[in-house]
């Protein structure tokens, strides 16, 4: 309907809306936590009109571009102002609490402490700031899933987002802030978040329980503080003085390490990204700091003395970095790096590289079974059924641009054609120019 013209629209929806509501039953099952809930053929018609016009508003039209289909009244089609808040309830409880009397089970002291700190705001209203401090491997993804999981068994809603892609991804149901908040890009101290009252973000913002915030030193200050005034104005109709408390008086989380990366100032100095840093902004007077120390990871390492050791001095190695203890006599901006992590240059230094990465290629190119690697790392999980859940037959099946198919099967006979790129400016026509020319084959 979207990209052909139907001459009978009306025909066309009464002989296929059966086949086109045949999940809607199950959907809203989930999305209310209502197992046995029955839905009547009427019922079933409007649910799966707001669905496809969900998919013609995405495609630039309307089902109010057909009259013949009668339209859900205004109270049904407010299912599509809901959208937001239902993708962040349609969670299984009943799986949640399960998986989260084993996370409980895992928790460490200090991850303990600042879980109930946090809960204890969550479930008292208390909307307090807290910053979970801790180097690499101490644990913060594993807190953030520990309070996720349970404040969505309770079918609460949390906002679970990180100032980077690769972290939200850790995150179960993260999203980075700019796409969940509407952070501007060019973002200045007079910056607000571009949600306005009444929108289907400001409706979701309104029955938030927390903000979960990974990787924070990452972020620029005006993120924080356009967050902060967005917020006292929504919730201003939802909690009382919002307009006087920080983040509107909801429970804001943030967490991250400031020995890692700071936030990106073009062209700036030293005092130009301190000064863009959380730290410097009248906000981070309200946080409470809760510190994480214990390295987790290490916990996981197999029962090898000697690998343990090594592994434990590598992570103190990369903390004294952080710290700025481990600098040589050069000045305080050159780091000494252990021999062990350094490949000798050697007569050719490109061979030297091409036989750390790849050794005994000569004698193993030929071997049939030379291919990918097809397990799972276990370096940092110690979950045991990993190869359950990852079978070799799945990995060898995935693909990724620029990384080598697991095997490569070629049709006896087949012509092949090998190009490579000498110089990618010229395109490949070049290239193949310069291979023809130096005798390779084209």
């Amino acid at each position: 309907m979207c990209h052909c013209e139907v001459t009978e629209p009306k025909r066309f929806w009464e002989s296929t809306w059966e086949a086109l509501s045949e999940d809607i039953q199950h959907k809203r099952r989930l999305i209310l936590n209502f197992p046995t809930l029955q839905l009547t053929a009427s019922q079933k018609k409007t649910y799966t009109l707001i669905e496809i016009e969900k998919l013609m508003q995405q495609a630039g039209r309307s089902l109010k571009n057909y009259p013949d289909i009668e339209l859900p009244n205004a109270d049904e089609l407010q299912e599509l102002g809901n959208r937001l808040i239902n993708e962040e309830l349609n969670y299984d409880r009943d799986s949640l609490k399960e998986e989260l009397q084993t996370i409980l089970k895992n928790i460490n002291p200090e991850q303990k402490k600042a879980y109930d700190a946090i809960m204890e705001s969550v479930e008292n209203g208390l909307g307090k700031q807290i910053f979970v401090e801790g180097h690499g491997g101490t644990g913060k993804t594993y807190l953030w899933k520990a309070i996720t999981t349970k404040l969505r068994s309770e079918g609460k809603i949390v906002l679970a987002v990180a100032s980077c892609a690769i972290a939200a991804l850790l995150i179960p149901g993260g999203r980075t802030a700019h796409s969940r908040f509407k952070i501007p890009l060019n973002i200045t101290e007079e910056s607000t978040c571009e949600i306005k009252q009444g929108t289907h973000l400001a409706e979701l913002l309104k029955k938030t329980s927390i903000i979960i915030w990974d990787e924070a030193p990452m972020a620029n200050r005006n993120c924080f503080e356009a967050l902060d005034k967005s917020l006292r104005d929504i919730l201003r109709f939802t909690n009382q003085n919002s307009n006087e408390k920080p983040f509107g008086g909801m429970t804001v989380v943030l967490g991250g390490d400031f020995r890692q990366i700071l936030p990106v100032v073009p062209k700036g100095r030293r005092e130009h990204i301190v000064s863009a840093s959380i730290k410097r902004s009248y906000l981070w007077n309200y946080f409470e700091i809760i510190k994480l120390t214990k390295n987790m990871r290490l916990t996981c390492m197999p029962h090898n003395t000697e690998k343990q050791k090594e592994v434990n001095e590598f992570a103190e190695w990369i903390l004294n970095i952080g710290e700025g203890k481990t600098t040589s006599d050069e000045g305080e901006e050159w780091i000494q790096i252990p021999r062990d992590l350094i490949l000798e240059k050697g007569n050719d230094p490109r061979e030297t590289i091409v036989n750390s990465i790849y050794p005994n290629l000569l004698s193993n190119y030929k071997e049939p079974k030379f291919h990918s690697s097809d397990s799972v790392c276990k370096a940092s999980t110690n979950n045991r059924s990993m190869n359950q859940m990852y079978p070799t037959e799945f990995l060898n099946n995935l693909k990724f641009p620029g990384i080598p198919n697991h095997k490569l099967k070629l049709k006896v006979g087949m012509p092949v054609v090998l190009l490579l790129y000498i110089n990618q400016s010229a395109g490949p026509e070049s290239s193949c120019r310069q291979m023809t020319q130096s005798g390779r084959l084209c």
